[in-house]
């Protein structure tokens, strides 16, 4: 679970490789505000994007808890990666299936929100990572994996 703007979000575990300390990144020039730059994770170049700049357009704050959240989309056999900033990153949760609910927003641009889940301390929005990921975060990753 992490904190984008003050509100809280999960991935699925099945997409989380490692969460890792926030360290220096390597600036990708003529990109998005939201690509940070590159990371070199375990010896592989990979994009990471500031989460708090992607949903509500602002940096993510540089404290303790702002974590890089290393992603891949496990179920290909060649993997590709990439790593999500996030502030807040401090707990992880076990939702029963049935805890958890589908959103009422049905517009495009708002896809990536995926379903709800509500604990004692108010609800927990739930991403879709593949629908989250911007294309050009997708070519990305595919350029860097491909060389």
């Amino acid at each position: 679970m992490f904190q984008a703007d003050d509100q809280r979000f999960a991935i699925s575990a099945k997409h989380i490789v490692e969460i890792t300390p926030l360290v220096e990144l390597i600036n990708v020039p003529k990109t998005r505000p939201y690509i940070s730059g590159l990371f070199n994770y375990r010896g592989t170049s990979i994009p990471v994007i500031d989460t708090n700049m992607l949903l509500f357009n602002k940096p993510s704050s540089l404290n303790i808890c702002t974590r890089i959240i290393v992603l891949s989309n496990s179920e290909e056999r060649s993997p590709k990666y990439v790593g999500l900033i996030a502030e807040k990153v401090n707990k992880t949760i076990n939702a029963e299936f049935s805890d958890i609910s589908n959103h009422t927003l049905t517009e495009e641009h708002d896809a990536y929100l995926g379903k709800i889940f509500n604990d004692h301390d108010g609800e927990i929005q739930i991403l879709d990572v593949e629908k989250l990921l911007p294309q050009e975060a997708n070519c990305l990753m595919a350029a860097i994996n491909a060389a």
